[in-house]
């Protein structure tokens, strides 16, 4: 996994002046008129990590993550809705991994936790 993630970074590295004008917040779940658009991961949150892999993301958020956006979250699982997802490497460091499904959802410890696939 660490060469892909390294052959991501090489082709799409940004930093959060071009994350922000796309993605329009500093929240983790971004949504306009009340619709998830796009989301923050990071695989170096403590206690509630991300997991990107090729061709899935386990996205994680906590009983702490605004409740509007979480509920906007699961409201596109099992749709066709695509996510753009950028992913947190490091201090101003940013992949743009792209377009996500949002496949399945589960509650995971004190907190929830969405599968996340490549169309």
């Amino acid at each position: 996994m660490a060469s892909y993630v390294a052959e991501i970074c090489d082709m799409n590295t940004l930093t959060w002046a071009q994350v922000v004008p796309i993605h329009g917040s500093q929240s983790g779940i971004a949504t306009r008129a009340g619709k998830v658009h796009s989301l923050l991961c990071n695989q170096a949150k403590e206690g509630y990590a991300d997991e990107v892999f090729e061709d899935k993301i386990f996205y994680r958020v906590t009983a702490y993550t605004n409740p509007r956006s979480v509920a906007a979250l699961r409201a596109v699982v099992g749709s066709e809705d695509r996510l753009r997802v950028f992913e947190k490497i490091g201090v101003n460091r940013w992949v743009d991994q792209g377009e996500w499904l949002a496949a399945n959802v589960a509650e995971e410890g004190e907190g929830t936790v969405f599968l996340l696939l490549r169309p």
